[in-house]
């Protein structure tokens, strides 16, 4: 895990430090050596840069609202204020709506309040309108004799609603950050809570209403273990915990924090001109503050014939060497520009010549995560020639809340021309079998046109996920400085199932 950043949770007396990581690559937590053979393996660094970062890609100040029960109720959003403003210097102002003995479900005569009755909760969100949204409940409602887990989703659906549907003041429109937490482990049948309940069939419940919410999920007990180094009374959180949970929350959301932006075009005509088939794309520019200009290519995914404007699908990630273009773009208000290079005429080449109407009976495009803006941009230039082309489209996510653009695609897949399929690598209880797991052979053997028709296949997502479905793609330098991308020869899985070089095209 080189170059990662992480949190540290402990040090053991054998000097291994324990770790949620933040960015990078490498395991999400465990443990690592300090030091082997004499050698400081971890560096101390500054690791608010993160939290900064997630505050800047929402408005100035920001403005965050942490929902819950006594689990969060004078406890760690005080420390989420801390981590943004106080070491950051970045404003935010985090507000705690922890309520002592809240539940989700409905509770006459008994210990708890349902959060959706409290009054104050709707007056709050009109007064302040919050930019993002932490809300971790459920834990009161696993009670024996009171649990309903239908009656749970229902409930929390409903309040999920009210605090993900208000718009942003800037008349934007957009539906603010929710993160969904997962509450911790209990080790007891304290304060009335039934453990077998809080941990089998909450836990499932949490996940099913984020999943067909499409709001991010923070599952906690996916790090808090062993959970009695992080439970005080066998059911409330002891200070190990509280301290942990604000940078988790930054950092699910800077993870799954995805932006669709509306460009203007000057002069008021398609991007790139008249007569430019898909894919057509972009070069944004920003300069780093040292000197240096940072660059990075991004596909639109509005039809390349859309006069006066184009839309970009826009990934916010953690930052890092080199990066930060995503969070930049996604932090721009209305009216405000970005400077940007249209790509030539030749990055829309596919096979020697641009996509044109009858060239192909079948188009199958595979993608990854944002990797679907070139892919979605090609399928609706495809579907607008009304000439029988069909489209089949697979597109790769770990969960269903990470699914872009799903709207969007079932409406595309209603035409008898278009096949969507979502392919999940951690997948929910209720996703189909065999929709789970990484993409296999079978599963493009399933979905893609065959090997011997008039075909193309467009390939899509991160370099990995690409050699993978195709062989990695070169990039030689040139002689003014700089790389260029080259197709390089087709390997992995769709060269096992026979496509051709000339069939296949990688982005």
């Amino acid at each position: 895990m080189r170059g990662a950043l992480v949190q540290q949770l402990g040090v053991a007396s054998d000097q291994r430090l324990r770790y949620v990581k933040i960015s990078g690559e490498g395991p999400e937590h465990g443990w690592v050596s300090l030091q082997a053979s004499g050698k400081q393996l971890l560096k101390k660094v500054d690791a608010i840069v993160t939290a900064m970062l997630c505050v800047r890609s929402l408005r100035n100040p920001a403005s965050i609202l942490c929902i819950g029960d006594s689990l969060t109720a004078g406890g760690y959003p005080a420390l989420l204020q801390n981590l943004l403003t106080v070491d950051s210097g970045v404003p935010a102002v985090v507000t705690d709506f922890g309520v002592r003995g809240a539940s989700v479900l409905p509770m006459p005569g008994g210990p708890c309040v349902a959060y959706s009755s409290l009054v104050r909760l709707d007056a709050e969100l009109h007064r302040n309108p919050p930019d993002a949204v932490v809300i971790m409940l459920g834990t009161n409602d696993a009670r024996t004799g009171h649990w309903d887990a239908e009656a749970f989703q229902t409930e929390y659906r409903a309040l999920l609603h009210r605090l993900g549907g208000l718009e942003l003041e800037d008349g934007c429109g957009s539906r603010r950050l929710v993160l969904i937490a997962v509450p911790p482990r209990v080790t007891s049948n304290a304060w009335g809570i039934d453990v077998g309940i809080a941990e089998t069939d909450l836990p499932l419940a949490v996940q099913a209403v984020s999943e067909r919410m499409g709001m991010p999920l923070i599952n906690l007990r996916e790090v808090l273990e062993p959970i009695d180094l992080f439970v005080s009374d066998g059911v409330h959180l002891s200070q190990v915990f509280v301290t942990c949970v604000p940078s988790i929350s930054v950092k699910v959301g800077m993870l799954r924090k995805a932006c669709l932006l509306r460009f203007a075009v000057p002069g008021g005509k398609p991007l790139g001109g008249y007569d430019r088939s898909a894919p057509t794309g972009v070069k944004v520019q920003m300069a780093d503050g040292e000197g240096s200009i940072l660059e990075k290519s991004y596909s639109p995914i509005s039809h390349p014939a859309q006069v006066g404007f184009f839309d970009l699908l826009v990934r916010s990630y953690p930052p890092r060497p080199g990066g930060g273009l995503g969070a930049y773009l996604c932090g721009l208000k209305p009216g405000q520009s970005a400077l940007m290079k249209v790509k030539p005429e030749s990055f829309s080449i596919m096979a020697g010549a641009p996509l044109r109407p009858g060239r192909f009976d079948h188009l199958g495009l595979v993608a990854a995560g944002t990797g679907l803006a070139p892919l979605l941009q090609v399928a609706v230039e495809a579907l607008s020639w009304r000439d029988g082309t069909r489209v089949s489209l697979i597109l790769a996510c770990r969960t269903q809340a990470e699914i872009l653009m799903r709207e969007e695609l079932e409406k595309l897949a209603a035409s008898p021309a278009v096949n969507v399929w979502f392919q999940l690598s951690r997948p929910g209880p209720d996703w189909p079998a065999e929709r789970s797991g990484r993409l296999s052979k079978a599963v493009l053997e399933q979905c893609l046109p065959s090997p011997d028709s008039r075909c193309m296949i467009l390939v899509c997502g991160t370099d990995g996920f690409v050699e993978s479905m195709a062989g990695p793609i070169e990039r030689i330098k040139l002689p003014e400085g700089g790389k260029r991308k080259m197709q390089g020869k087709l390997g992995g899985l769709l060269a096992e199932l026979g496509y051709a070089a000339c069939q296949v095209h990688k982005f």
